[in-house]
């Protein structure tokens, strides 16, 4: 399920439902609650990793060390 699909299905631009979705303010009460319903009705999941990738925000850890005990 991708955001251009509930824009397709709602008429509206892909933007508005990423902004409706993410809480920003410029989008009214109404298209809002259209598209959380429609989101839910879909069974839409913002794929997080896809996201963070995007955004060049990666939360991970990576730890190296020079000492390796083998057996």
């Amino acid at each position: 399920m991708s955001l251009k699909a509930i824009a397709k299905e709602l008429g509206i631009s892909v933007t508005t439902v990423s902004r409706a979705l993410n809480g920003y303010d410029d989008v009214s009460q109404e298209t809002r609650a259209r598209v959380e319903a429609e989101a839910k009705r879909r069974g839409y999941r913002p794929n997080t990793f896809a996201r963070r990738l995007k955004m060049g925000k990666i939360d991970a850890v990576a730890w190296c060390s020079p000492y390796v005990r083998l057996r």
